[in-house]
């Protein structure tokens, strides 16, 4: 597949872009059986295209998903998937995913991103779990990503990542960076 080849590399760009933007009303409202989906454009004075989706059920925001796509590809990234505590172990994370990448395909995405990391946002509470229990965590994200049809990404793409991400101050490792194939 030699288009992770080229446009891999340009998750790069992806990473360099901030999560946060101004908050508007929503540019698209979905429901999906119990859930209504909020996409919200959060893109800033750069080239890329970036958006958050807030997942309600039942009248609740239960969780966010921030995502980019990847510049003149037909890829995307999620920066966040987001569950709130009170929610999790409930199937929203699945559904989320689920309808995220129902949506990206319908607009001619390829495949989307994701690494797994921190599950708390906004708080410093990662700050204080052990290794241990971090490296469950990660397991758990890696086993629950596998069960929605990602997969590791390609191997090369690993150390090229490891650069990247030391750059960027990012503290995640790229070894464990996922890809689901939407075509």
């Amino acid at each position: 597949m030699k288009f992770f080849q080229a446009s891999s590399l340009l998750i790069v760009l992806i990473l360099c872009s901030p999560l946060w933007g101004q908050k508007s009303d929503p540019i698209l409202t979905a429901t999906c059986g119990i859930y209504t989906f909020n996409h919200f454009d959060i893109t800033d004075d750069s080239f890329m295209s970036e958006m958050e989706i807030t997942c309600h059920a039942h009248g609740q925001e239960v969780g966010i998903v921030f995502y980019s796509k990847i510049p003149f590809m037909k890829e995307y990234v999620v920066h966040t998937l987001y569950v709130h505590p009170q929610y999790r172990e409930q199937g929203h994370g699945a559904a989320m995913l689920s309808y995220v990448s129902d949506h990206l395909k319908i607009l001619g995405a390829r495949a989307l991103y994701i690494q797994p990391g921190p599950f708390e946002l906004g708080t410093r509470r990662e700050l204080f779990v052990t290794q241990e229990e971090r490296a469950k965590r990660i397991e758990w994200l890696i086993a629950f990503y596998k069960k929605n049809q990602f997969a590791p990404s390609e191997k090369w793409l690993t150390p090229f990542m490891r650069v990247v991400y030391a750059c960027m101050g990012i503290k995640e490792d790229p070894a464990h960076l996922m890809v689901k194939i939407l075509i």
